[in-house]
């Protein structure tokens, strides 16, 4: 059974899993490898958003604060990106970037890029029609910050139950483990 596969084999399983955790360690370490990984963490179906979110909470504080000082906005669009975690989040933003340079407006610039949220180019398209882009940033930055916060709840609500039961069969499972055998040998004696 299980038992013999794991006596026999056991030391395969463990070398296999420690050279599997290296190698996607070491391919975590080439850009292009660790670019393609976020843009697929970005389309997983709960951290997904929730990743995209709060990214693109930062880089929106970060521009609105930037912008609100009175860097010139390539600049702050430069330092923006800088801050963001996901490597495809910020290759969109370097691309918006050169988008801008290229005299296209900031939201278009944003509205191409499918990974943003399109709350953050709407807010953004306000500011540059009103003139008052720090502040419309600043605010998209608080809407997405909020969403992610509901959206964290949301997910912490659903988990608890999950790591409950998760942890429920985990004991039974120790339990069957100790109480099996003592069964097993009291029938044996009998």
């Amino acid at each position: 059974g299980i038992s013999a596969f794991v006596r026999n084999y056991g030391w395969v399983m463990l070398i296999a899993t420690v050279l599997i955790a290296a190698g996607g360690r070491w391919a975590l370490t080439i850009a292009h490898f660790r670019e393609r990984f976020d843009a697929a963490w970005l389309n997983l179906p709960l951290v997904g958003k929730l990743a995209r979110g709060y990214n693109a909470a930062r880089f929106a504080s970060t521009l609105a604060m930037l912008a609100g000082a009175g860097v010139p906005i390539l600049k702050a669009l430069q330092a923006a990106a800088e801050t963001l975690n996901n490597r495809a989040l910020r290759a969109d933003a370097l691309d918006a970037l050169v988008l801008v340079r290229e005299g296209a407006p900031l939201a278009s610039a944003l509205a191409q890029k499918k990974r943003f949220p399109g709350l953050l180019s709407m807010f953004a398209r306000l500011g540059e029609q009103t003139g008052q882009l720090p502040v419309m940033l600043q605010r998209a930055a608080k809407q997405l910050s909020a969403e992610v916060q509901r959206r964290a709840m949301q997910l912490a609500t659903i988990l608890e139950p999950l790591l409950i039961v998760a942890m429920g069969l985990i004991v039974m499972m120790i339990v069957l483990a100790v109480l099996l055998p003592i069964i097993q040998l009291n029938q044996f004696v009998k």
